[in-house]
C-alpha cells in the first residue's frame, strides 16, 4: 500500500471517508480503507510514526518495508564524490553512473 499526500486540487483524487489520505489510484484507497475495516475488528494495524506520515499497515514487515523504502528509518547512503543523498543504496550507483 502506498500512502500519498495528493494534493486534493489534482483531478480525480479520491479521499478516505475517515482519515486525511487520499490517492489518485483507486486500488490504493481500496486497501487504505480495508486497514480502517481491519481496526474496526480490534485487529492490530501499524502506523508509521514519522512526521506528516500517514503509513499504516497490516504488518510488521509491511511497517519495515515502508520505513525501508521511504527513508522513515533515518538511514541515508551518501555518494563517495560529493553531497547526494537516497535512502536505496541503488540509487547511488545509478547516480554514480550518470553523474561522475
Amino acid at each position: 500500500m502506498v500512502v500519498s499526500d495528493t494534493p486534493a486540487e489534482l483531478p480525480n483524487v479520491r479521499k478516505c471517508r475517515i482519515c486525511k489520505y487520499t490517492t489518485t489510484n483507486p486500488s490504493h484507497l481500496i486497501s487504505h480503507q480495508n486497514i480502517h475495516a481491519i481496526e474496526c475488528l480490534g485487529i492490530r494495524v501499524y502506523r508509521c510514526k514519522a512526521e506528516n506520515c500517514h503509513f499504516i499497515a497490516e504488518s510488521r514487515n509491511g511497517l519495515s518495508i515502508h520505513r525501508k523504502v521511504s527513508g522513515h528509518t533515518g538511514q541515508l547512503h551518501q555518494c563517495p564524490e560529493c553531497s547526494y543523498t537516497s535512502v536505496n543504496m541503488s540509487n547511488i550507483t545509478v547516480h554514480l553512473d550518470t553523474v561522475h
